[in-house]
């Protein structure tokens, strides 16, 4: 019922209904739709993707940024693309774990050397494996990105070593992986929505979360915490999705089109990410933010127990073609 709801609210913000079966002379305009707001990870990829679609197909095909928190939550969205609600989405691949439990392998701990390596992964056979998984859904996936490395923010408990976990109450992202690997180092667990975050931790409801420093940035999470520590222990990837029905409609111009605008996006994504987030920390600990260097190898370590969870959630196979892509 609520994702019947939010559906309804998604069609009445698109002004218009459902209608899978349009013809392509109508498809002028296309919506994407996303999560993020701002300078966020998400809504960067979708102006990056929306500008070079733009510069390919000229007036062939317009698609239209319709990011909004009123979108409701990942699941909400996935499912609008799913069934034709929303033409496009731009969403994180941990928020589609619940519906695509495979990739809940991109959310293993220091999973992937560097961003270079996450995109050789994703543009490859690892990839196509995982868009197989959501093709069977009804959604074409047109290409990976990254929104950055993952770290520990916390109120005023800094997180200098895997110890410094053990009973600190964390948000996480509410899958398997995350709960497995935070449960492991001793940390309290709460899942909760997005949308309560920023009250959760500002009033002491929960004592920190993880994030992409992109992220904190753009959703103001800074101002609510005063500690991040540099772990690093999650890649995070998002994934840019076109309802299939749709997808297979289209010339195959424009089909191309936006394939070859989706990677473009994703290696954009990648690029100079090391250099962004260190302005933005630079700018956190002007304003007073402390920001905690840690030995990575350290919690790499401590993890490492559990590659038996992994091998048995996800296979041994998949994760050594992972590890071994050059």
């Amino acid at each position: 019922m609520k994702h019947c709801a939010v559906l309804a609210v998604i069609v009445v913000l698109l002004g218009g209904g459902v209608g899978l079966a349009r013809e392509e002379s109508r498809l002028e305009t296309l919506g994407v739709g996303c999560l993020g707001q701002g300078d966020s990870a998400l809504h960067r990829v979708v102006h990056s993707f929306i500008a070079d679609v733009a510069l390919r197909l000229s007036d062939a095909l317009t698609l239209e940024d319709r990011c909004t928190t009123a979108l409701g939550n990942e699941g909400d969205l996935w499912q609008a693309v799913r069934l034709g609600a929303m033409d496009l989405a731009v969403q994180t691949t941990s928020g589609l774990v619940p519906f695509v439990p495979e990739l809940g392998i991109l959310d293993i701990p220091y999973l992937f050397r560097d961003a270079g390596h996450a995109g050789r992964v994703l543009d490859g056979p690892v990839g196509e494996l995982l868009a197989a998984r959501l093709r069977d859904q009804g959604v074409v996936v047109l290409g990976f990105f990254e929104q950055g490395l993952r770290h520990i923010t916390t109120r005023h408990r800094p997180v200098r070593e895997p110890s410094d976990l053990k009973g600190l109450t964390l948000r996480i992202v509410p899958t398997p992986v995350f709960e497995t690997m935070f449960r492991s180092l001793g940390a309290e667990v709460v899942t909760l929505n997005w949308g309560s975050l920023y009250t959760a931790l500002r009033d002491g409801w929960v004592e920190g979360h993880d994030n992409a420093v992109l992220t904190l940035s753009a959703f103001h999470l800074n101002e609510v915490q005063s500690v991040v520590s540099l772990t690093g222990h999650v890649r995070s990837q998002g994934v840019i999705l076109i309802n299939s029905e749709l997808f297979s409609g289209l010339s195959g111009a424009k089909r191309a089109a936006l394939l070859a605008a989706a990677r473009t996006a994703g290696q954009h994504s990648r690029e100079n990410q090391e250099m962004r987030d260190a302005a933005i920390l630079a700018t956190f600990k002007a304003n007073g933010m402390d920001v905690v260097t840690v030995d990575r190898q350290a919690f790499a370590h401590a993890l490492a127990p559990l590659e038996g969870e992994w091998e048995r959630r996800f296979g041994r196979d998949i994760l050594h073609l992972i590890r071994e892509t050059p």
